[in-house]
């Protein structure tokens, strides 16, 4: 699925990435992907870091490797659109972010992201600890 240029509102965007947090299962208990879909969606493939639709943080490069020292833990995975925006997803926190807006290039506004993220992982009641 690829939303090229799609006009959609944030809350339409988590909710896609919901959907992925919850293993394709929909709030109503529907399944919307096929089982294990998700599971290979977020998993490197052809040894790059890329899965299907979604960069994963479980290769070995240096800009995963930066990702995770800067607390976007290894089971985390991101959907990344134009000028940055992107849907990042932590199974491990049970999270889902959507970041929007321009950002500047060269890494449009990663960095902020991922200090986002750690900072929301560390405000999360309950959460697995995987930094």
């Amino acid at each position: 699925m690829r939303l090229t240029y799609t006009r959609l509102h944030a809350r339409t965007y988590a909710r896609f990435g919901r959907l992925y947090l919850d293993n394709g299962v929909a709030p109503d208990g529907q399944r919307v992907l096929p089982e294990g879909w998700v599971d290979w969606s977020r998993r490197s493939t052809l040894g790059s870091t890329y899965g299907a639709g979604f960069w994963t943080n479980d290769g070995s490069d240096d800009f995963t490797k930066w990702r995770i020292s800067k607390g976007f833990p290894k089971d985390g995975y991101f959907a990344s659109g134009f000028l940055g925006q992107r849907i990042y997803i932590v199974p491990s926190a049970k999270l889902v972010i959507v970041s929007f807006g321009y950002s500047r290039p060269p890494d449009f506004g990663m960095e902020d992201d991922l200090a986002l993220i750690a900072a929301a992982i560390r405000a999360t009641p309950g959460k697995t600890n995987s930094l």
